[in-house]
């Protein structure tokens, strides 16, 4: 089956959608992606305002997200282990 097909595609969608799991993982993925990528520029924005140590914890929180998508990457105990680091992460930056 073709990569560039639509069928390829929605099959994909179809498997994503009927495994429970991997659609939490997707799901938690996204959140990750989301989070990460508006802290990002949030970091970006405070380096040209001169935040200082906000810059630092934003950009800290913006690394974390990243390192996050690459545990929820594999499979098992590591995608586990991203949920919980990022339940903690958000813990520690609302303090």
């Amino acid at each position: 089956m073709k990569i560039f097909s639509k069928d390829f595609y929605r099959q994909k969608k179809e498997e994503l959608l009927a495994d429970e799991t991997k659609w939490k993982l997707f799901q938690n993925a996204c959140i990750f992606a989301v989070v990460g990528f508006t802290s990002l520029v949030m970091s970006i924005v405070n380096i040209f305002t001169h935040q200082g140590s906000f810059t630092w914890v934003t950009l800290a929180f913006s690394i974390a997200c990243a390192i996050n998508l690459l545990l929820i990457r594999k499979k098992g105990k590591a995608a586990i282990l991203s949920i919980i680091l990022f339940s903690i992460e958000m813990i520690l930056i609302f303090i």
